[in-house]
């Protein structure tokens, strides 16, 4: 059995828990991607004091002059956690869904493959 062989006979009997955790961590990282671009790409935007808001509005960055000069920056969560559960959800689907293809594929190909030996 030569290295691709292996690769795939360890693919294709892997446990689905192993595909969940995959796509898990394929996820996470996505987001905690996204979310970091979306929001250093709001803070670049313009220098303009005030309420400025990233990713689908669920960050905010407020920065405020007073008149003496000092500048005062806040920073958080406005509350609505929807789109990161559906930007979790939708790549955590798709990460799974390609892991489960990919493995029924690659059962497919065994069978035929003991079917061409057998015949």
């Amino acid at each position: 059995m030569n290295r691709d062989e292996q690769f795939f006979d360890k693919w294709r009997h892997s446990k689905n828990f192993t595909g969940i955790m995959i796509a898990f961590s394929v996820s996470v990282i996505t987001l905690a991607v996204g979310v970091t671009c979306a929001f250093i790409g709001m803070l670049f935007q313009g220098g303009d004091d005030g309420l400025r808001k990233c990713f689908f509005d669920t960050i905010f960055f407020e920065s405020a002059t007073a008149v003496d000069g000092t500048v005062s920056l806040s920073m958080g969560l406005t509350g609505d956690y929807f789109p990161f559960l559906f930007w979790f959800g939708t790549v955590f689907l798709f990460c799974f869904g390609v892991y489960y293809f990919t493995k029924y594929l690659l059962n497919y190909r065994q069978q035929l493959i003991d079917e061409s030996k057998r015949g």
